[in-house]
């Protein structure tokens, strides 16, 4: 399948999940965020911004658990091509119910 994007609209926000086995969403996303002075350990404050509707903040959430969440597809499927397209799948999903996310667990979870 390869790294197609996945375009997902939450309100009047667009976002494409492009998912890399080897993490890293994409260099424009890490620039982003380095200029906006985000760090991946500023989690809580990623998901705040991302609940709110801020794309690049989701998309660092994304870099930060991508790579776990591919090799526990990776795991389960044995396939690469179909961990990724889980791995992507997993993230729209997430992304769509964010709003409901209320920090009592670990977002890894």
């Amino acid at each position: 399948m390869g790294c197609a994007g996945s375009k997902v609209t939450l309100n009047s926000l667009s976002v494409t999940l492009t998912i890399s086995p080897l993490g890293g969403v994409s260099t424009v996303c890490a620039g982003t965020c380095a200029r906006r002075g985000w760090r991946l350990a500023d989690e809580q404050e990623l998901i705040r911004r991302a609940q709110a509707g801020n794309a690049d903040a989701f998309a660092a959430l994304v870099a930060k658990h991508q790579r776990f969440v591919h090799n526990l597809a990776l795991r389960t499927v044995r396939d690469a091509d179909d961990a990724e397209d889980i791995a992507q799948e997993a993230f729209v999903r997430v992304w769509r119910a964010l709003g409901n996310f209320r920090g009592q667990a670990k977002f890894r979870t």
